[in-house]
């Protein structure tokens, strides 16, 4: 019977994981699959009851998790206040961005949820065949397209652009640090076998060649080598060293975007114009589904309009693909500075859980750290932590809390 239970543990994780790395190319086929995350996500409603009925409802929260929920129902307290006193958008649209603002929070705790009852070790180790099998099919398919230019593509720096079957390259690189992460995980049990594979993704990831990509992988090999081999913690000259590395690859791509391109370019009009909502509506800002947000054009927001830029290119009504293409300015524009700093703390609180494993675990603590460092530089230049991808890292981090949770009851 205890078999049979950790079996279905380990079925369950190899289908998230395998559902997660091809959600975007699937819902070019199955248009359902783009709401894979959002479900994810909701699963919290039905395992917290389950969980709830299991232990007759009795539960204890630790301080640091009851302040992630304080602090992050005033995050969200600072967004509708703005709603209902502005009144920019419609109700539903600011209760969809509430929950998408909530949503890697959610998938963390569903995460949580699921694997805390399951036997964690056998659940990674039985995933490890079919983490190579996806790592090297991407890679292969990766060098195929280079050599055969199976797949659309566009030209960067006088290369071809890797984009596999995904829409954008950001979802193939998500996919990759995504594996990564588990991949390091899987080093506890499989040691320097588990390099080849990196490399593959590495390779794979290098080639969308895009700056935060490039960065990422600096940061998972620099992981591998200290954390995963050394047993050794990061150092001062290390943390230097991985920010000057990501400062010099980032640098002419910060350049071009919010220098050469001006408000010319979708990025640094939000990044610009946010600063001013800030100060006009401090210290609330505009109000969720209102500005930088992926739904601030259903319906379109008037704020573009009161700042005029309504006009930019990929922020317009009638093309607003960039619209969402940043994350920080999002926040202070939706919610104001007290808003982000309010949001700056619950992610203080949440990343203090996983820094607690490298006394417990070098491998998790490796693994958790991948998603952590990845969503912090993409969400330099994209929504990072509301992307459909951040919900896959999401998953992997609450089932590393459910680890450590099993590993403090074990001691």
């Amino acid at each position: 019977m205890i078999q049979i239970r950790r079996k279905w543990y380990s079925y369950i994780f190899i289908i998230l994981v395998i559902m997660f790395v091809v959600q975007n190319p699937l819902q070019t086929i199955l248009p359902p699959m783009r709401y894979m995350d959002e479900l994810f996500a909701a699963c919290i409603v039905p395992l917290i009851i389950i969980r709830g009925i299991k232990n007759n409802f009795y539960c204890t929260v630790s301080l640091r998790l009851l302040l992630v929920i304080v602090f992050l129902f005033l995050f969200v307290i600072c967004g509708i206040y703005s709603n209902l006193t502005l009144r920019y958008q419609p109700v539903q649209t600011a209760l969809a961005d509430v929950y998408l603002n909530l949503k890697f929070f959610l998938a963390i705790g569903a995460g949580y949820l699921l694997f805390i009852d399951s036997d964690i070790n056998y659940v990674f180790c039985d995933s490890w065949k079919w983490v190579k099998k996806i790592s090297v099919l991407l890679f292969c398919l990766c060098v195929c397209d280079l050599v055969f230019h199976i797949f659309p593509s566009e030209m960067r720096y006088g290369l071809r652009v890797v984009y596999l079957f995904y829409s954008v390259h950001t979802y193939l690189v998500a996919a990759c640090v995504f594996l990564c992460a588990l991949l390091l995980r899987l080093y506890e049990y499989y040691k320097d076998a588990v390099f080849p594979y990196l490399c593959m993704l590495g390779f794979v990831t290098i080639c969308t060649l895009r700056m935060k990509a490039i960065g990422a992988i600096i940061c998972i090999f620099f992981i591998y080598f200290i954390i995963c081999r050394k047993r050794k913690e990061f150092g001062v000259i290390t943390w230097i060293t991985i920010g000057l590395a990501m400062s010099l690859v980032a640098s002419r791509q910060f350049l071009y975007y919010f220098y050469s391109m001006g408000t010319e370019s979708a990025r640094a009009a939000l990044t610009q114009v946010s600063f001013r909502i800030a100060r006009d509506y401090f210290p609330l800002g505009c109000g969720f589904g209102t500005f930088a947000s992926a739904f601030s054009n259903q319906p379109y927001s008037k704020v573009y309009y009161l700042y005029h830029i309504q006009n930019v290119w990929g922020i317009s009504k009638n093309y607003s693909s960039f619209i969402s293409d940043t994350f920080w300015p999002m926040i202070l524009g939706q919610n104001g500075y007290l808003g982000l700093i309010f949001y700056i703390v619950v992610l203080v609180i949440l990343f203090s859980f996983f820094f607690e494993l490298r006394k417990y675990n070098a491998c998790s603590f490796a693994s958790a750290l991948t998603g952590i460092l990845y969503l912090l530089i993409s969400s330099t230049s994209e929504s990072a932590f509301v992307n459909t991808m951040a919900v896959s890292l999401a998953f992997l981090l609450g089932v590393h809390l459910a680890d450590l949770k099993n590993i403090k009851d074990r001691r």
